[in-house]
């Protein structure tokens, strides 16, 4: 009996263990798949065990062994794991990064999840590209391609452009950052144009910014630099100046022949403009239409009750001060 044991396990040895012509085999098919030929390990397995019974050996040995000794070589020979893209699939993906660009797609998983469909549609022997390698592989390259979309990243050519028009507002050739907006946005577009042109992908519309975004940038470009713009919250320093010209105003709203509002609000930008700070004639007579109809709130409900004005501010029998008199007089005459 123990002889008999013994007889089946030597004839079982053969097949457990690796000849050296089963190795070269294996090599070669380890080398087509690292050329291309094969996409995978697995896309081999057929032809390889084919060849591997039609030699007489390895017949008996279970294909997973073979495929896990096969990406072994694979692996040997510093090839990647991740199975090559085919031409079919590459067609398919870069479409998808062109559609992203052009606005189709908002967000990136929105065009990886779209790809995936389509892969999943293609006839082909070998499994489907999952959603994941997908989106990896687009994250990826999305920040080599330098190309404007709706939610990446700023490109250098946009930030450029941004600080030029947020210096153009802060020097005064637009009245607000509004109104710089349209002409950035123009600009913007025909950038995206000529990049989207002169780009290996060939894009011919890219989506890029909105309008609200092209007025937050150059809002945020000009906060970068150190720049000041017209909408911002009024410093204690122009407070006070603005204190003396309400004051004034309160005194002298009642003569409108003499236009009071427009002298006040003349009068306060030279004033603020005289100290360093730029505001607008606009934004001077919005703010004291504004803040005086909040003062007569004020002294409807009683006064200092409510507590949302500060003292300063309440018209009473304290004297002009001598900054509000002299930018008053100096626009008089």
């Amino acid at each position: 009996m123990a002889e008999k044991l013994t007889r089946r396990r030597v004839r079982s040895w053969p097949h457990r263990k690796w000849h050296p012509d089963d190795d070269a085999v294996l090599d070669r098919y380890a080398d087509a798949v690292v050329t291309g030929r094969y996409p995978t390990a697995a896309a081999a397995m057929p032809d390889c065990c084919r060849e591997l019974a039609a030699a007489g050996r390895r017949s008996g040995c279970r294909t997973s062994a073979t495929c896990q000794r096969l990406q072994e070589r694979v692996r040997e020979r510093g090839h990647q794991r991740v199975p090559l893209w085919r031409s079919s699939e590459e067609r398919v993906y870069q479409r998808h990064v062109r559609l992203l660009f052009e606005g189709r797609f908002k967000h990136v998983r929105d065009a990886a999840d779209a790809c995936a469909n389509v892969m999943l549609r293609l006839r082909s022997k070998f499994r489907p590209r999952p959603f994941t390698a997908i989106r990896s592989r687009m994250k990826r390259e999305l920040r080599s391609y330098d190309l404007p979309r709706f939610n990446g990243e700023m490109i250098p050519q946009e930030l450029c452009l941004f600080e030029k028009y947020a210096r153009a507002v802060a020097a005064g050739r637009y009245a607000s950052s509004a109104d710089a907006t349209p002409d950035c946005y123009c600009e913007l577009k025909r950038m995206y144009a000529r990049v989207g042109r002169e780009h290996s992908l060939h894009i011919g519309r890219l989506a890029g910014r909105s309008r609200a975004v092209v007025h937050c940038r150059i809002r945020a470009a000009a906060f970068r630099l150190g720049l000041q713009f017209p909408h911002r919250h009024w410093l204690p320093a122009e407070e006070r100046i603005f204190d003396g010209w309400l004051r004034w105003y309160s005194k002298h709203r009642h003569g409108r022949r003499l236009h009071p509002l427009t002298r006040a609000a003349n009068g306060l930008s030279d004033d603020l403009a005289k100290q360093g700070f730029r505001r607008s004639v606009c934004t001077c007579k919005w703010r004291l239409v504004t803040t005086r109809r909040r003062l007569l709130l004020w002294e409807e409900v009683g006064g200092k009750k409510s507590g949302h004005l500060p003292i300063s501010c309440v018209p009473g029998e304290s004297a002009v001060s001598a900054t509000g008199l002299n930018g008053a007089e100096g626009e008089s005459t």
